[in-house]
């Protein structure tokens, strides 16, 4: 690829990063669906079955690591 080819794509890119993810655009919508969020935080998470899942996985595995460390703790001690 030429020098010349390069820079073109290169500011077409920056172009179309600058329009996709432009701070003005959709700052005001994201603050909006935060604060909704954030207001109704306790049905959102009811109603948020992946997420529900990932936390009760995430604190049972954290559960028998714990149990795992004791157990080894308790036979290397001996």
């Amino acid at each position: 690829m030429n020098k010349e080819r390069w820079l073109k794509a290169q500011a077409t890119g920056f172009t179309l990063i600058n329009n996709k993810f432009a701070t003005p655009i959709y700052e005001d919508d994201l603050l909006k669906v935060v604060g909704d969020l954030l207001i109704n935080l306790e049905d959102h998470r009811r109603s948020n079955f992946i997420g529900e899942m990932l936390q009760f996985h995430t604190l049972r595995s954290t559960e028998f690591m714990s149990r795992w460390i004791e157990t080894k703790n308790k036979y290397n001690s001996n």
